[in-house]
């Protein structure tokens, strides 16, 4: 009997020892898988921007030149002037020169208004205009003052062509004197007349140039403080249209504010 339990015990104690070494082994670590690095994905190359290729400029054909117009306005015609009016030109190069006294010029025909512009060199204070005041293409000649122009425009002679030859116009005298209008909205001319016959009768005359000559287009007289339309050049005022000082007035006030003081050429770079 004692000997068997020892047996018995010896088996349960062998039995404790194997359960304890079962449990105290180790449980192997089950290797963990390293993940596999992940390849760094290559930057992708931005594509080079191409620089635009600059438009190629087409070849432009060379403008033709068309045809300039010379502006409707005035126009001074120097060269072709000159040629024409050469001897009337040299009359007045002369007695400017010399300056003349006032009764020669009335010997020779010509205006003694340019005895008045004597100050300094009288060749600077006078000189020329070539308008063509009838609108045929060919130029007239006006002499006129550039010395004192602003306040008095008026001319000393009008020149025109007839029949191929130069004939005067018209001539400026100190109580007598023409004057010329440029209509600006018709590109035309006038010639004015403004001349007293004494203290209490007075004219003003307004002429177009037609085929060579003067012809009156309107006219206002005054006599003794009576005024009248007139419709020829005398200074008799029985054949003429009685008036009102304002409806003349006005339309003197109207020609008046159109007289033109012209861009002289003075004698110095005419005829030197």
């Amino acid at each position: 009997m004692n000997k068997k339990m020892k047996w018995i015990g010896i088996l349960v104690l062998a039995a404790s020892l194997l359960l304890t070494a079962c449990g105290a082994q180790p449980t192997e670590a089950v290797p963990t898988s390293t993940p596999e690095p992940t390849a760094t994905a290559e930057p992708t190359a931005t594509p080079e921007t191409t620089a635009a290729a600059e438009p190629t400029e087409e070849p432009t054909a060379e403008p033709v030149s068309q045809p300039v117009e010379e502006p409707s306005g005035i126009v001074n015609m120097v060269e072709e002037g000159k040629a024409l009016y050469a001897a009337q030109l040299d009359r007045y190069a002369a007695a400017l020169s010399e300056q003349w006294p006032e009764g020669r010029y009335f010997e020779n025909g010509m205006s003694e208004l340019a005895s008045y512009y004597y100050e300094g060199d009288a060749r600077a204070n006078v000189g020329v205009f070539f308008p063509d005041l009838d609108g045929d293409g060919s130029p007239e000649m006006v002499i006129g003052a550039i010395l004192g122009a602003d306040t008095d425009p008026a001319v000393l002679e009008i020149w025109t062509v007839k029949d191929g030859a130069p004939v005067m116009l018209a001539q400026s005298h100190a109580r007598d004197k023409y004057y010329v209008e440029y209509l600006a909205d018709e590109n035309a001319w006038l010639i004015a007349n403004e001349g007293s016959g004494g203290a209490a009768s007075s004219v003003w005359f307004y002429y177009a140039l037609q085929n060579g000559e003067l012809a009156l287009m309107q006219g206002v007289t005054s006599e003794s403080g009576a005024w009248y339309m007139t419709y020829d050049t005398d200074y008799d005022v029985s054949n003429d249209t009685p008036s009102d000082e304002a409806a003349c007035q006005a339309i003197i006030d109207s020609h008046t504010e159109r007289y033109t003081a012209l861009d002289y050429t003075p004698y110095t770079e005419l005829r030197q």
